[in-house]
Formats: C-alpha cells, sequence, structure tokens
C-alpha cells in the first residue's frame, strides 16, 4: 500500500501541477513511458523501502489508489526532454501563441518542445472549467497528457514537426475544441494552436505556388454591381472609423469594416500571428454578385456584401500558413453580431 502511495506521489510531482486529480498520457515507443505499468526504479524502490517506518499515510479510497497507482511516471526520455516541471512552467512568463486562448481565459505556456494549455475556473465566455479530452493525435510518435480536475483542465503536449493533435475543453456552457499541428518539412510557426474553428492550417510545407486571387485586375472600389449599392471607395472606407466584428481579426492585424452592405476584411502588413499576406481567393459564395478578392500593396483584401442569405468562405495565404475566413447570415434571421469569422 505505501509503495504504491510513494508511487503515486512521484507521478504527480513529475507532472508538477499541484494539484489532485484525473491525470491520463499516452506516449511514444522510443523509449520513454507508455501505457502500461512498468516496474519502479531502484530509487524509487530505495525510497519506498525508506518511508516503511515513516508516520501513516492519509487513507484514500482503494479503488482511487489502485487507479492512480497503475499511471506511469510523466518523464519522458531519450532524444526528447522531461516534461517541465511546474516550477519551469511558472517561470515561464510569455505566453504562447494559441489564437482564441485568451478569449477563454486559457493559459498557454511553452517551455522547450513542451506546450501547455490551461483552462481554469470560471470564465464569462465559456463558463467553468470541466474536462478536456484528446480526440485525434498520433500516440505512437508524439506524447501528451491531460489533467482535469474540479474547475481545473489541463492539455501538455510536444510541439514538434508532425504533430497533429486535436483535443475537447469542456466547460459548463459548452465545448470548445483545440487543434495543433506541425507540417512535416516547415518551419515553426509563431502560432502553436487555436481553438474553435480557426481552420488555420500552420506551419504549412511549399505548396509550389501561392494561390491565385479570385479577382485580378484594379481594385472594385466604385464599381457599379447589379442589385446592389456601388461599391465604396476607399475614402469611403477611410471615412469609416468604426470596425465590425469579425473573430479574430485583431490578432491577424485585419482591418474590418463595412459601409452599407459592404464588408470589407483586409489583411496588411506583416504580424508575427500570421506573418505576411502573400495571396486570397474565394473558395466558396464567389457566385453572389460583388464578392472581390485581391492584392492591393502589401494587403490580401476582400469586398463582399453581407445581406441575408450569405455563406462565404475564402482563403487568406501568409507566410507562416493559411486562415480560412467565413461568413455567414442565415435568411430569415436578424442580422448577425459578427460579419465573419477567422
Amino acid at each position: 500500500m505505501k509503495n504504491n502511495i510513494i508511487l503515486l506521489l512521484l507521478a504527480a510531482s513529475a507532472f508538477g501541477c499541484g494539484e489532485k486529480g484525473k491525470l491520463t498520457g499516452n506516449t511514444s515507443n522510443d523509449g520513454g513511458t507508455s501505457s502500461s505499468s512498468k516496474p519502479a526504479s531502484s530509487a524509487m524502490s530505495a525510497a519506498a523501502s525508506a518511508s516503511a517506518s515513516a508516520a501513516p499515510a492519509t487513507k484514500v479510497p482503494k479503488g482511487e489508489l489502485q487507479a492512480k497507482a497503475a499511471e506511469p511516471p510523466l518523464i519522458k526520455k531519450g532524444v526528447h526532454s522531461n516534461v517541465p516541471t511546474v516550477e519551469e512552467y511558472k517561470s515561464q512568463f510569455t505566453p504562447a501563441n494559441v489564437i482564441g486562448a485568451k478569449e477563454l481565459d486559457c493559459e498557454t505556456r511553452l517551455v522547450r518542445e513542451w506546450l501547455r494549455v490551461s483552462c481554469r475556473g470560471t470564465n464569462a465566455a465559456r463558463g467553468t472549467a470541466e474536462l478536456v479530452t484528446v480526440v485525434k493525435g498520433d500516440t505512437m510518435q508524439h506524447t501528451f497528457h491531460v489533467f482535469s480536475s474540479g474547475d481545473v483542465t489541463s492539455l501538455v503536449m510536444r510541439f514538434e514537426p508532425g504533430v497533429d493533435l486535436k483535443a475537447i475543453y469542456r466547460f459548463s456552457t459548452g465545448e470548445h475544441v483545440f487543434e495543433t499541428r506541425w507540417a512535416e518539412g516547415a518551419e515553426e510557426s509563431e502560432v502553436k494552436g487555436f481553438f474553435d474553428g480557426g481552420s488555420v492550417v500552420l506551419n504549412a510545407p511549399p505548396s509550389g505556388g501561392a494561390a491565385a486571387p479570385a479577382v485580378a485586375g484594379e481594385p472594385p472600389y466604385g464599381t457599379s454591381v447589379p442589385e446592389r449599392s456601388t461599391v465604396p471607395t476607399e475614402e469611403e472606407y477611410r471615412r469609416q472609423y468604426k470596425e465590425v466584428t469579425v473573430t479574430n481579426s485583431t490578432l491577424l492585424q485585419c482591418e474590418t469594416k463595412k459601409v452599407r452592405e459592404w464588408l470589407r476584411v483586409r489583411c496588411f502588413g506583416t504580424n508575427s500571428a500570421r506573418g505576411a499576406a502573400t495571396a486570397i481567393r474565394v473558395l466558396t459564395g464567389s457566385d453572389k454578385p460583388g464578392v472581390f478578392a485581391f492584392m492591393e500593396s502589401n494587403a490580401a483584401t476582400l469586398i463582399m456584401p453581407f445581406l441575408p442569405n450569405t455563406k462565404l468562405l475564402a482563403e487568406f495565404t501568409f507566410s507562416t500558413g493559411i486562415r480560412l475566413f467565413n461568413s455567414e447570415w442565415v435568411v430569415g434571421e436578424v442580422e448577425p453580431s459578427r460579419c465573419g469569422w477567422f
């Protein structure tokens, strides 16, 4: 019994959260831990023997103790570094760039190759944290660990080339999906992952050519469009100081303005979250009159009428990968509070 308790304490300290709860792990088969129990090391055995004369340990329900004792220490051996301790994560003050994490009040930290995404407590945007479950991930090559207890949910994973992982974070108001990927042969991106349908192609490998603009030639400012008002001029957009809501546009440094029915989404310059804009094209919805996608100087620009029966998907290509822009207004419903989302 005492040996099992020692194993439990060592496993908990290796994870480093200082929090009690359910902890599960999946690791690779290249010399690290696995989901099956392994013999304790000689050091652990010695520690267990030394504790034989110690004061009686706090009683733990038998079933719970057996389940936790079966979990392996969260230490990765071989070519990869050890899972960071809680102190190492605490000393890392700079958040990792995970799109949507700030809105959900989730903490993101990267120590060496180990990314941790932790959602704690209650937040107005998503309610109380309840559970995190990995639903996609190459467990033969990439190690991840999940921890859920009370109002704390954490995922710890190796962020490295070849990783392609999806996890569902459950909150009292619903579920939010976290995804991360790093294509083999690609450079590391500033963005380490994203929440909720960001539709990001992170660290995309070279495709052999940029996507072609949907509309070639001069920008359509001031153009007449059947069944629509005239496309606003550049001056009209400049005079429109207020931007409309497009989820994740601020993070991507994309300007979002609406003049009459005409929505303009313009991603310009270089931003650490996505690099430089290089191309844009409309994937679905270009059959409606007045949809324009074009490059101007160092900006990828989309101009479209935002009206009932709008359903559009556009691809913005940046130097670090691709972001998909979605816009939808269902017929019969009031105008949405947001004009689109990345």
